[in-house]
């Protein structure tokens, strides 16, 4: 898992947009005091931001809140909707910076326009980077959120040598979070794969990466536990091996 500056650091573009809450900010203030690297970070998340702002529409479009969420909870290639995003907007977020992060596309589209193929691709990147930080943010509280509703099940998977687990979140309707976990960081060619348990078969439920952070999954219909598996990077259709963590729904 991540340490404690690697958590702050993930908050850093919200916060360089103003969409942290107060104890955030204070408790990622009082990180910033001390930490040169992510002070330099902040001042290039507000550049790339106040760029945005700058190339963004005149007009304010109507629920541009929702349509940042729509956005980073979205990957770039494809339009499988992932986990609700519940940043809140603050009175000192410009709309105009909320309507360009929400679509890196046509940021990139007006980036063309600036000059060399290398400030192009910086911007880019740090426009992608910008939104990246902002959906990591939305899907921890999104996951909060979802420990916190009523009808939630704790889902605690270890090996069977207690040495590693996991803990999911999971509710009735069948979205889920990965909220923590104490596993290895894996090369590039392998992933963590989920599956949810359902009597004797093995369902994927996401491909999680070499590294997992919070990440959401959907499952439908009931299940009866969870298990972690290592396969090769793009994941698989069935396990091929044992699971590195498993646990039940009690």
């Amino acid at each position: 898992m991540s340490d404690g500056h690697d958590e702050l650091r993930d908050l850093l573009g919200a916060y360089a947009l103003d969409a942290l809450e107060a104890e955030e900010v204070a408790t990622l203030e009082r990180h910033l005091e001390g930490c040169d690297a992510c002070r330099l970070e902040v001042t290039r998340h507000r550049e790339t931001a106040a760029w945005l702002a700058s190339v963004a529409a005149p007009e304010p479009p109507e629920r541009v809140w929702d349509r940042i969420a729509d956005r980073t909870v979205r990957g770039a290639d494809t339009d499988e909707p992932r986990a609700p995003l519940l940043l809140r907007p603050r009175s000192t977020v410009r709309w105009k910076v909320a309507t360009a992060v929400t679509s890196v596309a046509a940021a990139a589209a007006t980036i063309v326009a600036i000059g060399s193929v290398a400030e192009e691709r910086d911007l880019a990147e740090r426009v992608d980077d910008l939104a990246a930080t902002v959906e990591s943010v939305g899907l921890r509280q999104a996951a909060a959120n979802a420990a916190l509703d009523p009808d939630a099940r704790t889902v605690v998977l270890r090996s069977p040598d207690e040495t590693a687990s996991a803990r999911l979140v999971y509710l009735p309707d069948g979205t889920g979070y990965l909220v923590e976990h104490d596993l290895a960081d894996l090369a590039g060619d392998r992933t963590y794969q989920l599956w949810a348990l359902v009597g004797d078969r093995k369902i994927s439920a996401g491909v999680l990466g070499s590294e997992p952070a919070v990440t959401p999954f959907q499952v439908a219909g009931p299940v009866d536990g969870f298990a972690l598996t290592v396969e090769t990077a793009g994941g698989a259709v069935a396990p091929s091996g044992d699971p590195v963590v498993v646990g039940f729904l009690s």
